[in-house]
């Protein structure tokens, strides 16, 4: 997943709330996040004021990996989707590639079926957005000095 510091471009962040907040009209949901796996938020539609989008994000990344090593324990190498299911309101994690993890909190009167098929194409165009993110995030650590370098500027 999507670890450390991200160097998220403004035009990144403009892709990806277009694309959440296309979603969240399809899917008439109430707030829609994108989270990394250790629940920093990357980015999160307007919501219900009540609900803290960076908790709610700590707690995703936590249920993702915890579901995540049940699926190892049963032989599985992961479950990308987490579906929870309450009284009035649902909870849908799906993870975007190795990337981060997309999740869309909707009510009881949204079919299952269709959060799940706009959730999956929203993926598919986030995926190369985080991607992108993560080869920027690679390619200026590869830009930083060697360690033999800083001995020798410093002389150590």
């Amino acid at each position: 997943m999507l670890k450390g510091n991200k160097i998220l471009q403004p035009e990144d962040l403009k892709k990806m709330n277009e694309i959440m907040y296309g979603l969240k009209k399809q899917t008439k949901s109430f707030i829609i996040l994108i989270v990394d796996d250790s629940g920093q938020l990357i980015t999160s539609t307007e919501g219900d004021s009540s609900v803290d989008p960076i908790l709610l994000g700590t707690l995703t990344a936590g249920n993702f990996g915890a579901t995540n090593e049940l699926a190892r324990l049963i032989g599985e190498s992961e479950f990308t989707l987490v579906l929870h299911e309450g009284n009035k309101e649902n909870i849908h994690m799906l993870a975007i590639g190795s990337f981060g993890i997309l999740v869309v909190i909707f009510g009881n009167d949204a079919p299952i079926g269709l959060i799940r098929m706009y959730s999956k194409k929203a993926v598919k165009k986030l995926e190369p957005i985080l991607k992108g993110m993560q080869v920027q995030k690679e390619k200026n650590k590869a830009d930083l000095p060697s360690d033999e370098d800083l001995d020798k500027l410093f002389n150590w």
